[in-house]
């Protein structure tokens, strides 16, 4: 049998993440005219791996504590992790998130406790 590798995922349906490239994809397309509207925003690796992060969890219905992102994302990829990292990486991800056409609320912050995401669907997607 082969291994199953993420390839990304698919957020509300018309989103996708391709977390090799970096990137978010929003393809959209209008019945009444039948036009395609395409729209794509590129991330950076931390951004990459906090949104990953965000997404697997969700999948198992969790809410994350700023520690656990901060240890996950930063300090086992062998990054220094801080507050202001987190906080300036989820500000940089939000901006790209509104730009693609997610809620401004798609990642909530659970005060003095940490990260979720607003009831998006989600579904992984695997490669073999």
């Amino acid at each position: 049998m082969m291994e199953r590798n993420l390839f990304g995922f698919i957020i509300d349906n018309d989103i996708q993440l391709d977390i090799a490239n970096k990137r978010l994809v929003r393809i959209n397309s209008l019945s009444p005219e039948k036009l395609v509207l395409f729209s794509a925003v590129t991330l950076n690796d931390a951004m990459v791996r906090l949104l990953v992060f965000l997404l697997i969890q969700y999948g198992k219905g969790r809410q994350l504590s700023k520690n656990e992102i901060l240890k996950k994302v930063w300090d086992e990829n062998h990054y220094s992790s801080s507050s202001q990292k987190l906080w300036q990486t989820m500000k940089e991800l939000r901006i790209r998130l509104d730009a693609i056409g997610l809620p401004h609320d798609f990642i909530v912050n659970v005060r003095g406790s940490g990260y979720t995401l607003n009831n998006p669907i989600v579904t992984p997607l695997f490669y073999e």
